[in-house]
C-alpha cells in the first residue's frame, strides 16, 4: 500500500507579486547592480535597460502580463 503524504514540490504557493521568476528565465534579462535588469529594446528603447520592477509595472511597457517575455524554447 502507498502511503498518501504531502509532497512540498506539488504545494501551492501563494502569487508573490515581487517574484520576477519568469523574468529571470528570460533571453531578454541580464544582472545589474541594482538587481535584474531588462535589455529587450521593444521594452526599454530609448535606454539599453531598465529595471524589471518598472518594466514590468503595471504601467510598464512589458506588464504584468508580461508581452515581450521571451524564452529559447519558444523558437523551436
Amino acid at each position: 500500500m502507498i502511503a498518501a503524504a504531502a509532497s512540498p514540490s506539488l504545494a501551492v504557493h501563494p502569487w508573490d507579486a515581487t517574484s520576477y521568476r519568469g523574468c529571470e528565465l528570460c533571453i531578454h534579462s541580464q544582472r545589474s547592480p541594482d538587481g535584474l535588469a531588462c535589455v529587450c529594446p521593444s521594452a526599454v528603447a530609448p535606454l539599453p535597460w531598465q529595471s524589471v520592477v518598472i518594466t514590468r509595472d503595471r504601467q510598464g511597457t512589458c506588464g504584468p502580463d508580461a508581452r515581450h517575455l521571451h524564452f529559447p524554447s519558444f523558437d523551436a
